[in-house]
Order: C-alpha cells, then sequence, then structure tokens
C-alpha cells in the first residue's frame, strides 16, 4: 500500500503475520529490484552492476530470492518495522 512518499509492506509469514515495514522515501529515496530496469526519476542515476548498490539503506530478499534494495542518495529516507494493524492510521 503507498500513501504518498510512503510505502507499506505487510508482512505475512509465521512470526511477522501482521507486521509491515513501512518505508519513507523522502526527497531522494527509490526501490530498485536486482534484474529490472532502473527507474528513471529526476536526475537520479543509480548504478546496479554492484549489488547491493551504492547508498543502500535496506535490503529485502524474499521466499523466492527476488532482491529489492531501498536507496536514498541523501540519507534522509527512513525504514520502519511496526507490529500490529493500526500503522495505516
Amino acid at each position: 500500500c503507498r500513501k504518498g512518499k510512503q510505502l507499506y509492506l505487510e508482512l505475512e509469514n509465521g512470526e511477522l503475520e501482521n507486521c509491515a515495514l513501512l518505508l519513507h522515501f523522502m526527497m531522494t529515496g527509490a526501490i530498485l529490484i536486482q534484474g529490472e530496469p532502473v527507474p528513471m526519476y529526476q536526475k537520479s542515476k543509480f548504478d546496479i552492476s554492484i549489488w547491493p548498490p551504492r547508498f543502500c539503506k535496506f535490503e529485502l530478499i524474499t521466499q523466492d530470492e527476488t532482491r529489492m534494495a531501498f536507496v536514498d542518495t541523501r540519507r534522509f529516507a527512513r525504514v520502519s518495522f511496526c507490529r500490529g494493524t493500526n500503522y495505516l492510521h
């Protein structure tokens, strides 16, 4: 679920049931997925030939081995972990 510059990744596995990762992009945050084209946003340039990419703040590896990096060149973005179901309020 996305609200403005925030992305909520709901987790649904074992102990992580009813939990979420809250990613706040701030001004320059972005999500990169290994093997997928780099999203073009303004003048941001990300080199994904090296993984995890430079400015990686958080990396998530899913059960099917998909690798996602949360990157932020200015280091203002935030990652939070939330338990329960009221994180959208």
